[in-house]
C-alpha cells in the first residue's frame, strides 16, 4: 500500500460520508495540481532571474559575486532536493 492508497469501508446509510470523501479527494487533487503549477512557474522565474544576474556578473563587487555564488549553490541544492517532482521523466534544468 502506498501513501496515496485510500481504503473506504461503506456501511448502509453512509452514502453522504462517501460523497464527502470523494469531494475532499477531488479538492486535494485540484490543490496539488495548482501547487505543482505554482512551483513550476516559481522555478522558471528563479532560473530566468539567475540567468539575468549571470549576464551582469562582470559588474558584481567581490561581495556581490560571493552572494551570487551562494544563490546559485542554494538553487542547485533545491533542484537536487526536488528532483523530478512531477514524475514526468524530465528533471528541472540545473541552474549553472
Amino acid at each position: 500500500m502506498t501513501a496515496t492508497d485510500l481504503h473506504i469501508h461503506i456501511h448502509v446509510g453512509d452514502e453522504a460520508r462517501v460523497i464527502a470523501l470523494e469531494e475532499r479527494t477531488l479538492s486535494v487533487e485540484t490543490d496539488l495540481v495548482a501547487l505543482q503549477a505554482t512551483v513550476t512557474e516559481f522555478n522558471e522565474d528563479i532560473a530566468a532571474k539567475v540567468a539575468a544576474l549571470e549576464a551582469a556578473q562582470g559588474e558584481f563587487t567581490v561581495e556581490g559575486q560571493a552572494a551570487f555564488d551562494a544563490l546559485k549553490a542554494a538553487v542547485a541544492t533545491g533542484v537536487a532536493a526536488v528532483g523530478d517532482a512531477d514524475a514526468d521523466g524530465n528533471p528541472p534544468p540545473v541552474v549553472p
